[in-house]
Order: C-alpha cells, then structure tokens, then sequence
C-alpha cells in the first residue's frame, strides 16, 4: 500500500500550518489508521497460564463478594447492583 501526501510550502505558509495540513492529509488518508493496525499496536495473544490465572482472580473476586453479601456488608438492590454499606 502505497500513499504520498504531497504538501507545499508557500511563501506565506508559516511551519505550524504546513504541519497542521500534512497532519490532515495523513489522517485524512487513513495511513494513520492503517499503520495503528499494525501488530505493534496490539496486546500478543494470552497465555494459557494467564488465562486460568484470570479465571481464578475472578472467581475469588465472585466468591469474595459473596461472602460480603451474607455477612451483610454489601447488599443489592432490585437493578441487581452492588450497594456497599
């Protein structure tokens, strides 16, 4: 994929606005867009090992919670959200 944006500087032009119109041109090509796809912007795929480790976070969180609402610490209201007391 190939894409030149081409800006010219004109006796008048002052530096800020030669950079406000090639930041204008780039985005309003979708290079930005196109580069922030890339790989080098996204998280690497998850482990094994740290899936299960979110699992168990969550799942001591749920317990947790629960434990809190029968020592009635927390309760829930009738939307089913968490009141802490």
């Amino acid at each position: 994929m190939t894409l030149n944006v081409k800006i010219e500087k004109d006796g008048s032009k002052s530096t800020a606005r030669i950079l406000s119109e090639f930041s204008r041109a780039m985005f309003g090509t979708g290079i930005v867009r196109h580069l922030k796809m890339n790989k080098r912007y996204f998280s690497r795929n998850v482990s094994a090992l740290q899936k299960k480790q979110a699992k168990l976070r969550k799942m001591e969180k749920v317990a947790k919670l629960e434990q809190d609402i029968k020592d009635g610490k927390v309760l829930i209201n009738s939307q089913g959200r968490v009141i802490k007391r």
